[in-house]
């Protein structure tokens, strides 16, 4: 990927994690699985492990975004550098 494709992902990756809606609903999932996982019985360790990849998973989505970010933002001041 080139420098102005990576500014434009990290552009669109920033509109999608400042986009009310989408917070909204990572919040709510996120509520969810940590309801989810305090309510676990204590004996049921797949269950507990599935909603525990669940919570991991979800983390990792915005830890990516977070990256095409700040991908975009280094891209965006090399770009400046060389004009």
């Amino acid at each position: 990927m080139n420098l102005e494709e990576e500014v434009k992902q990290g552009g669109k990756a920033k509109e999608l994690l400042n986009n009310p809606l989408f917070e909204d609903s990572f919040n709510g999932i996120r509520e969810g699985l940590i309801q989810q996982i305090e309510s676990c019985p204590l004996k049921d360790d797949d269950l507990r492990n599935q909603l525990m990849i669940s919570l991991q998973l979800l983390k990792q989505i915005k830890r990516q975004l977070i990256e095409s970010i700040e991908t975009g933002e280094l891209a965006k001041f090399q770009l400046n550098k060389v004009e």
